[in-house]
């Protein structure tokens, strides 16, 4: 976990506790991704997955992360997905991701993460503006994925 850095004093006595919270605790942060498990949600009938795995750096204001989603059953309607920390205002709406669609053919569809007028949740889009559906990029079915990467500055 990140620490804020302390600034160091003239003649201040360096102990093996300080020394390891602010350098050694710090790069491994900057370096280990910390798990958490990312929430799809869909505007109609509730989406339902089977698989839900992720990856989080937060150091300072910095996030970074990767998600993988298993579908078990699509819902209808668009999907969106809560992020692990909220995003800082001007983010929104912006793109701050990348990901791909996969469904069970070998077929992989590029999607952009946008973040939308909320500080916590990505609308995933295709390009331009057309949002996932449960109909498009492809029609879910059990099984497909939803991955992805973000980069954003939190609030």
């Amino acid at each position: 976990m990140w620490t804020p850095p302390i600034t160091w004093l003239a003649g201040q006595e360096l102990d093996a506790a300080t020394l390891d919270e602010q350098v050694r605790d710090n790069l491994k942060a900057l370096t280990e991704y910390d798990a958490f498990t990312p929430v799809l949600h869909s505007s109609g009938t509730a989406v339902t997955v089977s698989a839900a795995s992720g990856g989080l750096i937060h150091a300072g204001n910095v996030v970074d992360g990767w998600f993988e989603l298993t579908i078990n059953a699509p819902g209808t309607g668009s999907y969106t997905l809560d992020m692990p920390v909220a995003a800082a205002s001007h983010w929104f709406p912006k793109p701050f991701g990348q990901g791909t669609c996969i469904n069970g053919a070998g077929g992989y569809y590029p999607i952009q993460l946008i973040c939308t007028g909320s500080t916590t949740v990505a609308a995933m889009a295709q390009s331009g503006s057309a949002r996932v559906t449960q109909t498009s990029p492809f029609t879910f079915a059990t099984g497909h994925q939803i991955c992805g990467t973000f980069h954003y500055e939190a609030a």
